[in-house]
Order: C-alpha cells, then structure tokens, then sequence
C-alpha cells in the first residue's frame, strides 16, 4: 500500500471540513456515476477497522473501497480488501473500531416544511394553558404589527382541553397567528387572521373544518384543507428562504444518520399547487444542478400536478445528481389525533366517521390511473381503516406502469387480514410510522376501543409482514415526530409498548430503515445495502444496533463516501 495516506480520526474530520478533491457528477444516477473507466475503477477511499453490517451479514474487522463518485468498488474483511486493493488511494479512513451500517433512510418527510420549523415557535412541550399563551405573548412581543407569527406542534391532550382563539387573541391583537397541531391536520388562529380571512361568513370547504361553537361562531379551529384558508394569505417564503430551510433540513437528517429522505413536498393544504412546483423546478434543481445536496432526495409533488409531473420527466428524466422525482402525494383522509382518519366505525361516543377528503372516488381513481399510466409513482395518505380500504381499492385499480411501487402512507388502522391481503396483492408498499405509536397510543383505546386499538388492527406491523405486505418506515417529520430512522427501529422492535404482540424484528426493522425503505423511494439497487456496485453511504454508530437495547449515537455520516456529519465530542 505504498503512498496510501493512513488517517485517523483527527485528520479525517479536518477532511470533512476542508475537503477539496474532483467529484464527477452524473446527473442521471443518483449522484457520482459519470466520469470515464478511470474514475469508476479507480480507488479513491479505504475505511477500514470497524464491525460492518451490511444488510446480509457481520463482517468484525471490515473495509470498504470507494472511488471517487462515491460507488463501492469493494467490500468485506479487511485482510481480503487489502490483498484484493491495487493502487493507492487518496484517503485511508480508520474508523476506530466502530460499528458501521448502511446510509438510515426516511421513506418519509417534509424538508422545506421541516426546515423551516426550526426557526418557529415551538410548542411541542406546552402542557398548560397558561404556559400556552405565555410562548405565544414571549414571541409576539418582538413582532411589528401586521407581521405573522407562525408556530406548531400544540396538543389538546397535554393541554388538558383544546386552545381558541381567546387564549391567544389578547396577545396579539396586531398581529395575524397560525399554530399548527403537532399532526398538522387541525391549525389554531388568533381572531385578527379569522377577520382578516373572512372566516366567519364563508362555509366548510370540501375536506375541511371549520370549527364554531354553539352559537356558530368560529372558535379558531380549522381542519385540513380549511387551514388552506388562511394559508393562502401567508406571506411566500423567497427561493432564498426555502433553499436556507432545505439546508437546514439537511444538516439535521445528516447528524441523525440519514443519507436519503424520500420527501413528501409542503402539503397541498399548506400552499398552492404553483408554490409546489416552483419548490421542485426552482429551488431542489437549482441546489441538485449546483451539487449542495449532502443527502439523497427523492420529492413528490401534489396529484393535482400529474400532468405537468409527467410532462417534466418526459423532456429531463427523474433524476439530477442525488435528486429524484416522478411521483405524486394525495390525501384520501385526515388523523387520529384530529378525528379526521376516516373509519368504518364511528369514533367512540360519537357518530363522527372522520373525513373523506375526496368524495368522488371516481374522479380520483381516474386522475391516479391517468398518473400512473404516464409513469408516474402514487403515494396516498390512509391512516384510517375505512380510508385505507378504499384507497387500496383506488390504487390497485390505477395500476402501475412507473418503476417505482405505488405506497399507501401510514396505514396506521386497518379493518382486518383482509385489507392487508389486498395491499400485498396489489404490490403496494406500506409506509409507517413507528414514532406515531408514542403520540397515538394514549388516546387510541379512548377515540377506537379495545378492538379496534388492538392486535391486527392498529399499527399491525407484525401482521403486514405476515401477511407479505412490504413496509418500510418513515417518521413524517416535523408533524407529530423527529426525523429518527433509529427510533422508528427502536419503537417498532423490543421498545414497542403499545400491543407488543406488533413488534417486529430488529432484522425487519432494520431493513425497513434501509433496503425497504430505499425501495419504496425509487432507490432499489442504488442504497440501503453496503455491497459491490451500490453507493458509499454508511453511518458510523458507538455500538450495534441490533444488539442493544438504548438508542446508538451517531458518530459520523457519510454519503457517496465524503463525510456529511462528525459529532464534535469525539
């Protein structure tokens, strides 16, 4: 290994920051696949001295070989890369023993959205209506009048009763006021945005809520696609602001381990179909053409967009660099927490079935299949058990032209084995939420009962793989939970409190955060393995995932083989 360069830690995360090599960019296979024979063969990283698991098998003492667009060239026991590895490299990683797996990947988010939470009002952890409006009076106190003050993550349950607009109202009588729940399905506005939308004249829009109290007036609270009506009054974030919450987003995915998202784009409810488009053609091409993506992104637009969708991939293909599209998000119901997710039953105590935000089951059966004849991938949104029986019904009558498998998101209720046969049958993919357990749980026996709450019928995970459905897992950041691969692992195996007979394997997680979850996101072949021919993105872990029991830290983060992320205790 003559003129090898051998690194430890210390050197490798001044690589990190100052990095400076030629990259060849390709821009139709996902980041690093162009260049001529000497780019592809040519080593240009050795990791070495670290547990590997690669999906199929433990390696002790492991190595990779990468070259420079980020393909592995080689893997396996250290001994047997070295003697197999000719020619030098420009880097040697030594990766001090620690534990190594392929890239996390969230099967499902909203970046910009996500981003740009970050920098809004929180309230999350709010458990008083006192300690409620104090946050909101602490922010507004710093606005100028007519500015917005945007917020999220409320909870009427550790609230101890649900918020009006009342309570924020004094605070902010200059000022218009959105807040979001933490499931983004219900918004809480202040009086000055209810006059300012002219709420209380207009009627519930189709799919939504707005909800008045006994003597018809509105109480602040609107539902789904009522929310659209304030949103629309919203000042636009520039490209600048969404590109910045979109680095954001980054950062954060990167330091949780993640190398890919698939990204469900900004809710239709949240902005316009024009706002959805202008963040795929002039913000995530601009970053993809410019190479800052530190993380692999597949983003979908809304249905309402198909026809421009498949127009776009007809002239430019799916794919630039690490960025990916071709597929389209509706919404066929609401939540849980909302009483939104459509039922076959109604809620307990009530005579409310939740929402079926498409009543023309035909219409949306022909718009699906008109998507998916044109090759476009479907992904709807079906958390209740009525709403995850149609909406199969729908997709396995759209049918599939698209590489990509059409996704049911959620699939948090269902009515039974049979529901979950006709998922497998149709070759739809279950999409998850594991992290939606610890905000669910406390309310499911109370909203549901005990059947409908119970083993088979509420977060059935155990019973879709039985079944031979395939899953794979997301966390639907920044609504209801954080963007956490490894917690979704954790909360769906051994920390699975709510019906534990639902558990999973720590195999079986672990694949629907990787080799699953990359296949849901158009990314099979590509990701989710370390193997010969994939890309060179792992995560670097303090200890073995599917060995222990508490949550491994994140040690390092790296994508098409550059490091993303290095935490700076080490």
């Amino acid at each position: 290994m003559a003129g090898s360069k051998w690194v430890t830690w210390t050197t490798w995360l001044v690589a990190c920051v100052s990095y400076l090599v030629l990259v060849f960019v390709s821009h139709r296979s996902g980041g690093g696949g162009g260049g001529g024979p000497e780019a592809r063969d040519h080593p240009a990283r050795f990791f070495f001295n670290f547990t590997l698991n690669t999906g199929k098998a433990v390696v002790r003492k492991g190595a990779i070989v990468s070259n420079a667009l980020g393909d592995i060239l080689d893997v396996g026991e250290e001994a047997g890369v070295r003697e197999r590895l000719k020619g030098s490299v420009i880097e040697a990683v030594d990766l001090e023993g620690k534990y190594v797996f392929p890239g996390l990947v969230d099967a499902h988010a909203h970046l910009i959205m996500g981003g740009s939470f970050l920098s809004q009002l929180d309230l999350r952890d709010a458990t008083s209506r006192a300690d409620f409006i104090e946050r909101v009076r602490d922010r507004a106190a710093n606005l100028e009048p007519g500015a917005w003050l945007i917020g999220y993550g409320f909870d009427e349950r550790k609230l101890g009763e649900m918020p009006n607009a009342g309570w924020i109202s004094q605070a902010t009588p200059d000022n218009p006021v959105l807040i979001l729940r933490a499931d983004g399905h219900r918004a809480l506005v202040n009086f000055y945005l209810l006059a300012m939308a002219n709420i209380t004249s207009r009627p519930d829009p189709l799919g939504g809520k707005i909800e008045r109290d006994a003597g018809g007036s509105p109480t602040g609270i609107l539902t789904d696609t009522a929310i659209a009506m304030v949103r629309s009054l919203q000042p636009k974030p520039s490209k600048g602001e969404r590109k910045d919450s979109i680095m954001k987003a980054m950062a954060y995915a990167n330091s949780m381990g993640v190398t890919m998202v698939s990204d469900m784009g900004t809710p239709a409810f949240a902005q316009s179909a024009d706002e959805c488009w202008s963040d795929l053609v002039d913000v995530w091409m601009e970053i993809a053409a410019q190479d800052e993506l530190t993380l692999r992104v597949q983003t979908c637009v809304p249905l309402d967009l198909y026809d421009s969708l498949a127009s776009f991939v007809e002239k430019n293909g799916d794919s630039l660099g690490m960025l990916s599209w071709g597929c389209v998000k509706e919404f066929y119901d609401g939540s849980l927490g909302s009483e939104t997710a459509l039922m076959n039953e109604p809620y307990e105590g009530t005579t409310n079935r939740g929402l079926r935000i498409h009543e023309d089951r035909a219409v949306l059966q022909e718009r699906l299949a008109n998507a998916t004849g044109r090759g476009l991938q479907a992904i709807v949104h079906a958390i209740g058990d009525l709403a995850v029986d149609e909406a199969s019904a729908i997709l396995s009558a759209a049918g599939s032209r698209s590489k990509n498998p059409n996704r049911l998101e959620h699939v948090q209720h269902v009515s039974g084995s049979g529901a979950l046969d006709r998922i497998r049958d149709a070759e739809i993919y279950a999409v998850v939420n594991p992290l939606h357990i610890q905000d669910d749980a406390r309310t499911m026996l109370e909203k549901l009962g005990s059947v409908r709450s119970g083993k088979g019928r509420s977060f059935p995970f155990k019973s879709m793989l039985d079944r031979g459905v395939k899953i794979a897992f997301g966390s639907d950041w920044p609504l209801v939970a954080p963007l956490d691969p490894l917690g979704s692992l954790l909360e769906s195996t051994s920390g699975r409190r709510h019906v534990p007979e639902e558990a999973v394997s720590r195999e079986q997680g672990f694949r629907a955060i990787t080799s699953n979850a990359a296949e849901a996101a158009g990314a099979k072949g590509l990701v989710g393995r370390l193997q010969k021919g994939q890309k060179c993105d792992f995560v670097v872990l303090d200890r073995d995932l599917l060995e222990v029991e508490e949550k491994p830290v994140v040690l390092h983060t790296f994508v098409n083989g550059v490091c993303r992320y290095s935490r700076r205790d080490i």
